[in-house]
């Protein structure tokens, strides 16, 4: 092992013990115990993956432009990223898709040949990306799994044949997730400010980048909505399984729904989480005139088209909302986490029927204030907007043509 990949080596260790100590942490001990089975998975991996090494191999080769590698296997079945690939494909710009693969993963696939000096630990990674590079021959390649160790390995291997890594997170990065601390890429196409701010924030970083705010792949010029009027329905975003089954969320629901029998003269439509029964929400709303639940598979543009404002317990859809321009009120107690700051910008979190019915009344009479700070607060997570699959497809567009993209600013971490 030459000096360079020693040192990735170490700093990854370094990486991986600092990571381990999450905000639910139990203590030194647990997070010891955290970062030490890490590593024995990674060893473990390591272990398995020398049984397959080999020098050389015929290289099937399937070059494209821009090879897009997925968070999770789901993503590439939801087509979430159909606007970008349709802009591409009209610039004659080829692409490929492919599914992530943990160390495991990759230790029991086929596609590992060639020579590393990287340790053990990481040699999969390392070996794996050679395998990309040289089957795809990418000019740009695009990730977006948050925290993945396989990062620094791909950037690395790209770097020797010019290929230029991006990165594209799935949402709004906030104190939510650990998994922000690496940022071990050529360019970070941020969300926008808010995001910004937290990694400058984190104490704690692997790897630089240069940083470029570029909204998100989701929103493009079709995803807009006329203003709406004081005449619209309240929505209601559901909860996930999860959360509706704790006692103390169920008891927002309760708030909410006395709030709907309370003022008949109102709407509450319910926009159920993909993954919720809905049980709740439907037996209320056979019994309650004025309680609608949206259709499941319903896109979220059509829930929120005769919608005037949201109320939600927690979710990152206030995002979409507000790009919508619809504002949201926050349903919950102290014990729930603002990450998104939807208080800063909107208005106090309310948690009984009394709170909720004066907060959305405030919301009418006041509706084209709170419209204005939607609109804030849109820009303020999502810096492209509804330009967003544009601005990202614009970018990549560049690389593959060799040309440099304007950056916001330079990262670099402290590992």
């Amino acid at each position: 092992m030459n000096s360079n990949d020693r040192y990735l080596s170490k700093r990854l260790k370094k990486f991986i013990r600092v990571n381990a100590k999450s905000s639910k942490s139990k203590g030194w001990l647990s997070d010891w115990l955290s970062y030490q089975s890490q590593i024995a998975k990674l060893l473990v991996n390591g272990l398995k993956g020398v049984s397959i090494y080999r020098e050389n191999r015929l290289v099937i080769e399937n070059s494209v432009d821009v090879l897009f590698i997925h968070e999770v296997e789901l993503m590439k079945k939801l087509h979430r990223k159909r606007g970008m690939f349709s802009r591409l494909d009209r610039l004659q710009i080829t692409h490929a898709e492919i599914d992530p693969k943990t160390s495991k993963q990759i230790a029991k696939s086929r596609e590992l040949f060639g020579c590393s000096n990287e340790s053990l630990l990481f040699r999969n990674y390392d070996l794996y990306a050679q395998y990309l590079l040289e089957t795809y021959s990418p000019k740009v390649i695009v990730t977006d799994r948050n925290g993945d160790l396989f990062s620094p390995f791909l950037k690395k291997r790209a770097a020797e044949t010019g290929c230029k890594v991006v990165h594209l997170p799935h949402s709004v990065l906030t104190k939510e997730s650990s998994k922000y601390r690496m940022i071990d890429y050529d360019y970070y196409l941020l969300y926008g400010a808010s995001s910004l701010e937290h990694l400058n924030a984190l104490t704690t970083k692997f790897g630089e980048c240069d940083v470029i705010l570029s909204g998100s792949y989701l929103f493009d010029s079709d995803f807009t909505l006329p203003p709406a009027t004081e005449k619209g329905y309240v929505l209601l975003l559901g909860m996930g399984p999860a959360m509706e089954e704790r006692p103390r969320y169920a008891q927002y629901y309760h708030s909410v729904l006395e709030w709907a029998e309370r003022n008949p003269s109102i709407q509450l439509h319910v926009r159920l989480h993909p993954r919720s029964s809905g049980a709740f929400w439907i037996q209320a709303a056979e019994s309650i005139d004025n309680v609608v639940v949206r259709p499941q598979g319903e896109s979220f543009i059509d829930s929120c088209r005769g919608a005037f404002m949201c109320l939600t317990s927690y979710t990152n859809a206030v995002v979409d909302a507000a790009l919508l321009g619809r504002p949201s009120l926050l349903v919950c107690g102290n014990d729930v986490v603002d990450y998104l700051q939807v208080e800063r910008f909107f208005s106090s979190r309310v948690v009984d029927s009394e709170a909720i019915s004066s907060s959305i009344n405030l919301y009418k009479t006041q509706l084209s204030t709170f419209q204005k700070k939607a609109e804030h607060f849109a820009e303020y997570h999502v810096y492209s907007k509804n330009r967003s699959v544009e601005d990202i497809t614009k970018v990549i567009v560049e690389l593959v043509e060799g040309k440099q993209p304007t950056i916001e600013c330079h990262l670099k971490g402290d590992c």
